[in-house]
């Protein structure tokens, strides 16, 4: 799963800033996440969410392109 954060305040701020691990895509712009520090399950839309960068030296995942996988 990809690592995201939570950028909107209309969660809540329980979950605001927060990060969370995507468990399914529904659609083409919504994905079900698991919140990492609460474990709660959430659909957010993609407009609610941002990727997270990985750390100098850390695994990057591709999602898209000629390299993707």
């Amino acid at each position: 799963g990809i690592i995201v954060k939570v950028i909107t305040a209309k969660l809540g701020e329980k979950y605001q800033k927060k990060k969370a691990v995507v468990i399914k895509v529904e659609n083409r712009y919504q994905a079900v996440i698991r919140m990492i520090d609460s474990d709660d399950k959430i659909r957010v839309d993609q407009a609610h969410v941002e990727t997270v960068i990985p750390a100098v030296g850390k695994k990057v995942l591709i999602v898209n392109g000629a390299y993707r996988g």
